[in-house]
């Protein structure tokens, strides 16, 4: 985990999804847009390239920042 100043960066690894454009299927259809009727037959799913599944990495950065009275009352909840 990486700091800088007050924020701090949490990397989280790399893992397989099932792709959410064709979910799972590693195809997808076109379709008109005013009655949803397939224009076309199925073509291979340009995000995960037909295999079903994707590769996700991210990372979350956290702000650390002090809570000033009567300033940031109206932000939000204090968690505790």
């Amino acid at each position: 985990m990486e700091q800088t100043n007050n924020a701090k960066a949490r990397y989280i690894p790399t893992r397989v999804a099932v792709c959410k454009r064709c979910e799972g299927k590693g195809v997808v259809f076109e379709y008109s847009d005013e009655n949803r009727t397939k224009v076309s037959g199925s073509c291979q799913c340009p995000t995960c390239l037909g295999s079903g599944r994707v590769k996700v990495t991210s990372s979350v950065i956290t702000t650390i920042k002090p809570f000033v009275p009567g300033k940031d009352d109206k932000e939000g909840m204090l968690v505790m």
